[in-house]
């Protein structure tokens, strides 16, 4: 361990109330001790220390009895101090009274886990006054400091125990002195005597101790996760303990730990820590971020994805005119890696995902065969009609045969083979050019009769009757009637409202040989033979 002397500050207090005191300008290594040894009279006292980077101050070893007395405030700077920042003391009580700072880096100290301890005091002149350690079986570093009034000197220090080493000396000139930074390395021994120092001074001294002890205690904090892991406790550097799932978040994936306030660089799951100083490990958590590019789409959007697990991909919402979607690839041209439509993604990496799309061709058929009025050639060309459908058989300018509607498609064209519906969304494109073409499919229409009831004037009727569907150069039997007309007994259908058209029994056999037709009922008279139609 060494010490290296840094500055002092004096304040003059000129109130009872709390006065505050920043010392800046000077840097402190990282990895080192910040020790801050305060001297002023019984009446005024450095009451709390402070500094920008929110670090925690260990209480003070305090010393003071009446008369001139020391305060030792030690810090473990994990990431060094620039002369930009600042540390605050706290003075108060008293008034007019003269405060000495002085400031210390000590490096090379076994931990940052303080067990600090006043080992003795004293005023006037004092010879070969032995104090005991603290107790310990393990190694630890001390730092001893001492005020003096102006002209004392003459201190030493001397040790029964093996390895009692003075490491360095530091005076502060000047009135009030502080004799800073006698520091020694003790290993703990056992028997009678050991563990002891004896300091022998002129008058005007006083003396405190701060022992550190090397043994440091990490904790792990779950963050915002659950679960635990146990407290971790080495007195040299040492790989944390793994996660290994003991702590987890839901669609997070755990990356490492966070520590110190978070000024320090994080440690990786099982990374090394050095164990100077306890900390407390708190859990970083992580998700990661799909983004998708439309890569020339002309329409349509899909939303990025964010997640810590594996999970598929959102389903792609892009479109490009005359282009099918194929799927996703970390490079736009295709050359990287390759995703399918809401494939499973491990979300382990953020990365930018690029539509992928690719221009099919097919030869259509129109396929009217012996069938009479149909007009049109075969196409070869780009069928997709967006979204995964086939492109509708009214964009390629055919004309129906007569009394023909389109039916679909067929990989026949006697029908035999896979039918497809018209923009059929189940046809799988597989090729940039198909060698098993589609065959339109030809169904024959129906149309519909017409049941007019052709009532009588100003009679009391019931109806009307529903049409009837017949298939094109079918015949089917004629619906019954359900027509009433009042005083009118019904006696048949006829094409046209006077009778004077074609006749048609009730339920008679009708031949659809049109594109529909109209039936007028004919009424009689009760008790006439003749016939009554609307027209007659």
């Amino acid at each position: 361990m060494a010490i290296t002397y840094v500055g002092t500050k004096t304040a003059t207090i000129t109130s009872p109330t709390i006065t505050t005191t920043k010392l800046t300008g000077f840097t402190i290594t990282a990895g080192n001790m910040i020790v801050l040894t305060t001297k002023s009279s019984s009446s005024q006292v450095v009451i709390n220390v402070t500094d920008n980077r929110g670090q925690s101050w260990l209480n003070p070893v305090f010393i003071g009895t009446g008369g001139p007395h020391i305060e030792i405030w030690v810090v473990f700077c994990r990431n060094g101090f620039s002369a930009t920042d600042f540390i605050t003391v706290y003075l108060g009580g008293g008034s007019n009274q003269l405060t000495t700072v002085c400031v210390s880096e000590v490096s090379g100290a076994n931990s940052a886990t303080y067990d600090v301890t006043y080992s003795g005091f004293a005023t006037g002149s004092v010879s070969n006054t032995t104090h005991a350690l603290p107790s310990s079986t393990t190694q630890k570093d001390i730092i001893f400091s001492a005020i003096g009034t102006s002209g004392a000197s003459g201190q030493t220090f001397t040790a029964n125990t093996a390895g009692f080493t003075k490491v360095t000396t530091q005076i502060v000139p000047g009135t009030g002195a502080i004799q800073m930074g006698t520091s020694y390395s003790i290993q703990a021994a056992t028997g009678t005597g050991s563990n002891q120092w004896t300091w022998t001074t002129s008058a005007g001294w006083a003396m405190a101790m701060c022992a550190f002890y090397p043994a440091s205690i990490v904790t792990f904090n779950s963050g915002l996760g659950t679960g635990s892991i146990a407290p971790q406790t080495s007195s040299g550097a040492n790989n944390l303990t793994l996660n290994s799932g003991a702590i987890t978040r839901s669609d997070y994936i755990f990356n490492g730990w966070t520590w110190d306030n978070g000024f320090n660089t994080p440690i990786a799951d099982g990374g090394l820590y050095d164990f100077i100083a306890s900390a407390t490990m708190t859990a970083a958590w992580i998700q990661y971020t799909v983004t998708f590019d439309g890569n020339t789409n002309t329409g349509g959007s899909t939303a990025s994805e964010t997640h810590g697990a594996t999970t598929a991909l959102t389903a792609n919402g892009f479109t490009k005119t005359g282009y099918a979607f194929n799927g996703w690839n970390t490079a736009a041209n295709g050359s990287g890696t390759a995703y399918a439509n809401t494939a499973n993604y491990a979300f382990t990496a953020s990365i930018t995902l690029y539509a992928q799309w690719i221009q099919y061709q097919l030869t259509v058929y129109p396929n009217f065969g012996a069938l009479t009025g149909g007009s049109g050639s075969p196409y070869t060309g780009m069928v997709y009609g967006g979204q995964g459908a086939l492109q509708p058989e009214s964009s390629f300018g055919w004309t129906s045969p007569t009394n023909y509607s389109f039916g679909g498609w067929n990989t026949a064209a006697n029908g035999s083979g896979t039918a497809y519906i018209d923009q059929d969304p189940s046809y799988v494109f597989n090729s940039s050019t198909p060698t098993t073409p589609l065959y339109a499919q030809w169904s024959i229409n129906t149309y519909s009769v017409t049941f007019n009831s052709n009532f009588p004037a100003a009679t009391y009727t019931s109806g009307p009757m529903s049409n009837q569907n017949i298939t094109y150069n079918q015949t089917a039997a004629l619906t019954i009637n359900s027509l009433v007309c009042s005083g009118y007994r019904f006696t048949g259908w006829n094409t046209a409202a006077n009778g004077s058209g074609t006749a048609y029994a009730d339920q008679a056999n009708y031949t659809m040989t049109s594109n529909g037709a109209t039936l007028y009922a004919q009424w009689a008279h009760k008790g006439s033979v003749g016939l009554m139609g609307v027209g007659s």
